[in-house]
């Protein structure tokens, strides 16, 4: 993960702050002279709908980077708020941009995790596009799963609902319902697909 990289490399000129749940680590339309790292807890990045209604654009978890693409943009484009008690440690751009630009090592490393954030991106549209609840969450876990059916996804679950466009309380639901009717089976491994219906 190239945020434990960045930890790891730039540990001397990192600082670090503990977040209540709530609190922003920084606002849209802020100057980006930082690039978050999530040490602990979860963070969340949203922007509103022109109703005032928060999208969530991300759920970010431990060693995962807040707003890769502000590295290369003068102003946040999000706000990023606790969803938890968390740690955040808060690496100054201008070092950062120069390692970048002079160390191939560590310019591929953070390409290849941009790439990966722009397919999981492409993917996260895809389902987002699935209407109905039952079939957006079969769509999911049917990409999650593994060969055994196993799709690695523990509770608790509310990042992962967010993450699918839907309340807790849909995913929960149509879970349930799914496990009712034999299609899925949920234990401390995840959640199995025991028949396929795509």
């Amino acid at each position: 993960m190239v945020g434990a990289v960045l930890l790891d490399r730039f540990a001397a000129i990192t600082r670090r702050r503990t977040l209540r749940r709530g609190d922003a680590v920084f606002r849209r339309d802020e100057p980006v002279r930082q690039l978050h790292i999530v040490v602990a807890g979860e963070i969340r990045l949203l922007r509103y709908a022109a109703d005032g209604r928060p999208v969530v654009l991300q759920v970010a978890g431990p060693e995962e980077v807040l707003a890769e693409a502000s590295v290369f943009a003068e102003r946040y484009q999000c706000d990023a708020l606790a969803e938890t008690l968390a740690q955040v440690a808060a690496l100054p751009i201008a070092p950062l941009r120069a390692a970048l630009a002079d160390e191939p090592a560590l310019s591929q490393a953070y390409l290849r995790h941009l790439a990966e954030q722009t397919m999981a991106l492409r993917t996260a549209l895809e389902l987002r596009n699935i209407l109905r609840a039952d079939e957006r969450i079969r769509a999911a876990l049917a990409m999650r799963a593994d060969r055994s059916g196993v799709a690695g996804i523990r509770p608790p679950l509310k990042a992962w609902a967010a993450e699918l466009g839907l309340s807790h309380e849909v995913l929960y639901r149509t879970l349930k319902d799914l496990e009712r009717t034999g299609e899925i089976e949920r234990s401390e491994n995840g959640i199995r697909l025991l028949r396929r219906t795509l």
